[in-house]
């Protein structure tokens, strides 16, 4: 559990449940099997806890599934947020300009990124979005939003 974001994590290892401790989270006795079992537990707690660690130094926000793709072996995401995700496309988009695109496709390109600035901060009272939170109710949510009270629309 970090972050009021809980998640199961399978060890590899398997103890009959007779031999299961509920309350201490561990295997029950000293037998070679329970010791094996434990000694798994504790590793894995460490590398959590290092998981975590790293993740804090880097400065940046993160979830339990980033603790989680460290104790798998990849790295997190290089974009975890919307917002992250629209500037980096800004500045693609910006390096094409005139080839691909025109000043005014990146003038209403950075319009729509300040709206969905604007309605992730007047929907949710938060200046940013992790992706894993982008769904289809929050895409209609923006859709009626960006036609509705700003006025956008396709073309």
């Amino acid at each position: 559990t970090y972050n009021n974001q809980r998640r199961q994590y399978m060890i590899g290892c398997r103890i009959q449940i007779k031999l299961w401790d509920q309350s201490k989270q561990k295997a029950k006795g000293s037998s070679p099997k329970a010791q094996a079992v434990n000694q798994k537990i504790n590793q894995i707690k460490q590398e959590i806890f290092q998981a975590e660690a790293d993740l804090l130094k880097q400065g940046q926000p993160f979830e339990v599934e980033d603790i989680i793709s460290r104790l798998n072996g990849k790295g997190s995401a290089k974009y975890k947020n919307l917002m992250q995700l629209y500037q980096f496309r800004f500045k693609q988009m910006k390096q094409l300009e005139g080839k691909d695109y025109s000043s005014s496709t990146l003038r209403k390109y950075k319009e729509l990124t300040n709206a969905v600035r604007h309605f992730i901060l007047y929907t949710y009272d938060i200046e940013e979005i992790y992706l894993s939170k982008v769904n289809n109710a929050f895409l209609t949510s923006l859709e009626l939003f960006l036609k509705t009270e700003r006025n956008m629309k396709q073309i």
